[in-house]
């Protein structure tokens, strides 16, 4: 009787669930599916890990950006003492022993002038274009304080005088380029900025510098630049300073992309703007 008893609540217990499920689906309403994070997937966050990534972006919005306030008169000024300009009391730029530059980098150098007194972003782009290749440290100096005037939207070209053979011209251009870096506010850009950067670069204490400016931003973008730059493999200081900074970010060594991805998913919470995006 007692075994009958038990078969009877079961059938029971199957009539009512096989109801209750009859009843949802005449109502066109389907059972809730299990939560993806319930079966042990989540969506991924790394483009190494298959995302769609629009963390990072192109430094070509550079282009377009606001161009940085400066004291021109004080950039002008700065210009004319490095190329002597008037040193005899004339217009002819000179060298530190009063010989006159030869005339195609005296056209250079009033360029360099007058790009600044112009507002002449893609003069300045043109002269930094002719004056990395020249053997004068002078007007690769001036070419560096030029692009300094048009803050962010010289980025680009600032990276090419970081390497600079002469390393008081690398050390203004680094020098520009960070201040110039802390104009963007938008995190993807920045990021987009320093990736190209570290691209470029060869000198292990600027790269560790460059690598550093990661550092407080957006997490995805600054971990998504470092995982790019180790993954490419092409630079060993590049790839080394990114391994630093990763450490300085997450706290953990650099152990792949999979721990990375693993870090992102436990730590990372995409801001309130980023959400909306999406």
């Amino acid at each position: 009787m007692k075994r009958t008893h038990k078969i009877a609540v079961v059938a029971v217990a199957a009539v009512a669930v096989l109801g209750c499920y009859m009843f949802i689906t005449m109502r066109g309403e389907k059972p809730s599916p299990v939560p993806e994070k319930e079966k042990g997937k989540t969506t991924a966050l790394l483009t190494q890990k298959g995302a769609q990534s629009k963390s990072v972006k192109s430094v070509d919005a550079l282009r377009a950006s606001v161009r940085s306030v400066t004291n021109k008169t004080g950039r002008v000024a700065q210009v004319v003492a490095r190329g002597r300009l008037g040193a005899d009391g004339d217009d002819v730029f000179r060298d530190e022993n009063g010989n006159a530059y030869p005339e195609k980098e005296q056209a250079l150098m009033r360029q360099a002038l007058a790009v600044i007194e112009n507002d002449d972003l893609d003069g300045a782009r043109e002269l930094a274009e002719k004056a990395i290749g020249s053997s004068n440290a002078e007007l690769r100096a001036m070419a560096v304080d030029a692009l300094s005037w048009f803050g962010q939207n010289a980025l680009v070209e600032l990276t090419e005088f970081m390497s600079d053979a002469d390393e008081g011209v690398a050390e203004e251009a680094k020098s520009s380029w960070m201040r110039a870096l802390q104009e963007i506010e938008d995190d993807g850009l920045k990021a987009g900025v320093v990736e190209l950067t570290l691209g470029k670069l060869k000198d292990k204490d600027i790269l560790e510098d460059v690598a550093n400016e990661l550092v407080g931003i957006d997490e995805l973008a600054a971990v998504q630049v470092l995982a790019n730059v180790i993954d490419d493999g092409k630079n060993a200081k590049a790839v080394a300073a990114a391994k630093e900074a990763y450490n300085s970010i997450t706290g953990d060594d650099w152990s792949g992309v999979d721990a990375a991805e693993t870090w992102l998913q436990e730590n990372y919470t995409a801001s309130e703007d980023d959400s909306a995006e999406d």
